[in-house]
């Protein structure tokens, strides 16, 4: 019934299956912990702690989780989007906690899904943001329609930013507390030599910077692209080979940018700092990684 009811949803154009993209969440904790997620091992998938010693430690297995979110206490925020679409928070402690779970995607879903301090648990629906509640049904977070919602991004104030790729060649658009929406970004796959494909060239890891710059990760041309304050957009990062960026987080002025190997996803995924400089340091292979 859920593989039906997804392939109907795909007809419709409001969003892919989840496990049809590549995970796209990594974080880094006050200390230098990396946490990213991982679709292609542990059966389902899984989220991983890599430590500032280099050892590599699954903290849910079997969990298919796209993206992760950290918060300034450093509790770590992620959802499981096949099935059972679930939220939970991991405290610092290492205690768990389940905020929400549903069988029900008109509830909340998983797989196109962001935590928020202050906006709580926002999800994409029928080309709509909606905000989950832990009893009772969703609210609309914002009256905005997307033709094609992939992924979701909660600023400061209530700002919500948004990739729609189902119009304007690719779309990246902001979303005001007060109702308002403004297009920051559009034709963001003009690099493409060939037609937009929506199946393949997608638009995900929205993040911010410390200095008001957006990143989006544009799979198609296998880059990351820069949204300035200046609105003008720019190349920040280009994987090379078989690597394509699927997400990317600020640390200390650094770049983690999490990478997918386009070939065969079980190969990777990979980690690739970047500093200001820059200069660009593989600090992590799957495939490659002795323990």
């Amino acid at each position: 019934m859920y593989r039906t009811f997804l392939l109907i949803v795909l007809g419709l154009f409001f969003m892919r299956s989840a496990s049809a993209h590549p995970a796209y969440g990594i974080v880094v904790d006050a200390r230098g912990n990396i946490y990213f997620t991982d679709i292609a091992h542990g059966g389902m998938g899984t989220l991983w702690m890599l430590s500032t010693d280099g050892e590599l430690r699954p903290l849910l297995s079997n969990f298919h989780a796209h993206n992760v979110d950290i918060d300034g206490a450093g509790n770590l925020y992620t959802a499981h989007g096949e099935g059972d679409h679930s939220m939970l928070r991991i405290q610092r402690s290492g205690k768990i906690d389940t905020l929400l779970t549903t069988t029900k995607i008109s509830r909340f879903f998983g797989g196109n899904c962001t935590y928020s301090p202050n906006e709580g648990m926002l999800f994409g629906h029928r080309q709509r943001i909606w905000r989950a509640k832990a009893k009772g049904s969703p609210e609309l977070a914002h009256p905005h329609t997307f033709e094609w919602n992939q992924n979701i991004l909660a600023g400061d104030g209530g700002v919500l930013y948004a990739t729609d790729i189902g119009s304007g060649n690719g779309r990246v658009i902001k979303l005001c507390p007060d109702g308002t929406s403004e297009v920051l970004a559009d034709d963001l796959f003009s690099g493409l030599d060939r037609k937009h494909d929506p199946h393949a060239d997608v638009l995900l890891g929205l993040e911010l910077d410390g200095e008001g710059n957006l990143y989006v990760s544009e799979t198609g041309t296998r880059q990351i692209l820069q949204i300035g304050t200046d609105k003008e957009v720019r190349s920040f990062y280009r994987s090379s080979g078989p690597w394509c960026p699927s997400g990317v987080f600020f640390w200390q002025k650094d770049a983690y940018i999490l990478e997918f190997n386009t070939q065969d996803m079980k190969v990777g995924p990979q980690i690739t700092r970047l500093n200001r400089s820059g200069e660009t340091d593989p600090i992590f292979n799957f495939s490659k990684h002795k323990p």
